[in-house]
């Protein structure tokens, strides 16, 4: 098996949980911080695991448009009022 994948997925799921628990204790919010920035790992190694180059391809361009779709989500509702910037 592969340690750095099992490490990685391990360390992705503790995301989950701490995300979860998250909605209601608030303060494993900021936890949640420390472990889900791990996914910047995860997620390509995960894809440069699959063989076969056509699945490859397909995760690729799934996982960049569920991105590009939160990004836009995220501007239109104005990212917590820091969109329009105002000094006062």
């Amino acid at each position: 098996t592969d340690k750095i994948f099992d490490f990685l997925l391990v360390i992705m799921i503790l995301s989950l949980l701490v995300s979860v628990f998250s909605m209601y204790i608030t303060l494993f919010n900021r936890f949640g911080y420390y472990f889900s920035i791990y996914s910047i790992l995860f997620i390509p190694y995960a894809i440069h695991q699959i063989k076969e180059s056509e699945i490859k391809v397909i995760y690729s361009l799934v996982i960049y448009i569920i991105t590009f779709i939160y990004f836009i989500f995220r501007l239109t509702e104005g990212f917590h009022g820091v969109i329009p910037f105002s000094f006062y």
